[in-house]
């Protein structure tokens, strides 16, 4: 289930880069650095991802898919994402979905590209600018987010640059603890003058 997304081929949300080799390899091989869903900082048993739906009509395109990949003291955890593109509006909404019965930590580490960079807006939003112009990033209002960049323990905010060699590039920490069933939506606001 991980996450890349472009604007007129210019990467806002990208991926690790080649993880062959070298002392980050491991993270630039995890979840956390594809943009995907991770749960209780761990990383998912091996399982197939299960294609819920695709539909792409005019100006919208929808994709949904699901991972049955967490095991815990409660049995599986099903992880969902939707991705909800607006052309007219100039929106992507991405939701993460658990469908769980105890509490969980949901995280999110959105990747974007060395140089880009993003901004607190005081309100929840993050203003995220880069070869793409401007994008405003809202988590929903239960999660929180930080930017991360560099950092060594735990490995985060890397990018590998060819194998065996990374780089530091900022990433958008969004979390939020939650209880059962539940979701964390992150809305991406292309249309920033």
């Amino acid at each position: 289930l991980a996450l890349s997304l472009c604007l007129d081929g210019r990467g806002l949300i990208v991926p690790p880069g080649p993880a062959a080799s070298g002392p980050l390899a491991g993270h630039l091989a995890s979840r956390a650095a594809a943009s995907a869903l991770c749960l209780d900082q761990g990383e998912p048993q091996p399982a197939a991802v299960e294609l819920e739906g695709l539909e792409v009509t005019g100006g919208h395109a929808f994709l949904a898919a699901s991972h049955p990949g967490y095991r815990g003291p409660e049995g599986t955890v099903r992880l969902r994402r939707r991705v909800h593109l607006d052309l007219k509006a100039g929106v992507v909404n991405l939701v993460d979905q658990i469908a769980a019965r105890e509490e969980h930590l949901c995280e999110v580490f959105l990747h974007l590209p060395p140089g880009a960079e993003l901004e607190p807006q005081g309100d929840g939003t993050w203003l995220a600018r880069g070869p793409w112009g401007k994008v405003l990033v809202h988590p929903e209002p239960k999660a929180r987010a930080e930017v991360v960049s560099g950092r060594s323990s735990p490995p985060l905010g890397w990018r590998a640059v060819a194998p065996g060699r990374v780089e530091a590039a900022p990433s958008l920490r969004v979390w939020a603890p939650v209880v059962g069933s539940a979701r964390l939506t992150t809305a991406f606001i292309l249309t920033v003058a």
